[in-house]
């Protein structure tokens, strides 16, 4: 809330009980003080002449429960203070890091996760994936943040807003490191007949892009570069042999060991 006289807001309560709401600061006024089930609750609250932001808490109770509302009012001279405008983070599931702001008023804060410079492949990892310790707060505090895992190879970022009456917001970018590469192949080995043409399939499931390559001659991939899930036939040239014959289907990708599938044709009739 403001610093100015007649600065107000106003809350919902919703319930299957009456209940009562109460207030220990004779400077914050509330405009109901009991209710029954649903209802808005509107505090205002007096000028604010101190050097600082101030606080107090509304408790609402019923017969069977106790409910807090913390309100902030802002300071009518007021500071805010970062330490910078740059933070990074690991790529690891809950990496933390941590920031103090320096202030004598009120503020909340806001976080909006940005798109990644994403390659096209793999997962953006957009959604929440940055959490912080406090939304709203009055004078000095250090807000710690944690991470969820980078599922891509990607960095990716998030743009944190402290914003007070009276002041222009600041903001800080939180850059979260790539994550590790993943590789998964939903087959360690094929079967092929001897056949012209005789064709067989498995899965690439990838965050980033892979690359394949065959062996011998008488073996064709398609596609043979990909990313995300991807499924993958391999086709075979006739066998006029009478025994079977193998090759080797290889998937790679940067920063991982390259992953070997055997593929066995069946010898021909001949």
């Amino acid at each position: 809330m403001g610093a100015e006289a007649g600065c107000a807001g106003t809350f919902k309560v919703t319930s299957n009980e009456a209940w009562k709401v109460t207030s220990p600061e004779p400077w914050l006024k509330i405009n109901a003080r009991s209710s029954r089930l649903n209802d808005s609750v509107t505090v205002t609250a007096a000028a604010n002449t101190l050097k600082g932001g101030r606080s107090t808490v509304v408790t609402l109770t019923t017969k069977s429960r106790k409910v807090t509302v913390i309100v902030n009012q802002a300071s009518s001279k007021p500071a805010l203070e970062l330490p910078g405008v740059e933070l990074n983070i690991g790529s690891e599931a809950n990496s933390a890091v941590s920031f103090d702001i320096k202030s004598n008023t009120a503020w909340d804060l806001v976080v909006v996760n940005e798109n990644v410079q994403s390659t096209g492949f793999g997962p953006r990892g957009g959604g929440n994936w940055l959490t912080i310790s406090d939304e709203v707060g009055i004078n000095n505090k250090t807000i710690s943040l944690s991470a969820s895992a980078n599922p891509g190879v990607q960095k990716r970022s998030a743009k944190i807003t402290v914003s007070s009456a009276g002041l222009s917001p600041k903001t800080i970018t939180v850059t979260q490191s790539e994550g590790a590469p993943t590789l998964n192949i939903m087959s360690g080995s094929l079967s092929i007949d001897a056949e012209e043409g005789s064709s067989a399939s498995f899965r690439v499931m990838s965050n980033t892009i892979w690359n394949l390559k065959c062996s011998v001659p008488w073996l064709s991939a398609n596609p043979v570069t990909g990313g995300n899930f991807s499924q993958v036939t391999i086709t075979a040239k006739e066998n006029s042999g009478s025994t079977e014959r193998t090759g080797n289907v290889i998937v790679t990708v940067d920063g991982l060991p390259p992953r070997v599938i055997e593929v066995t044709q069946k010898g021909g009739n001949k």
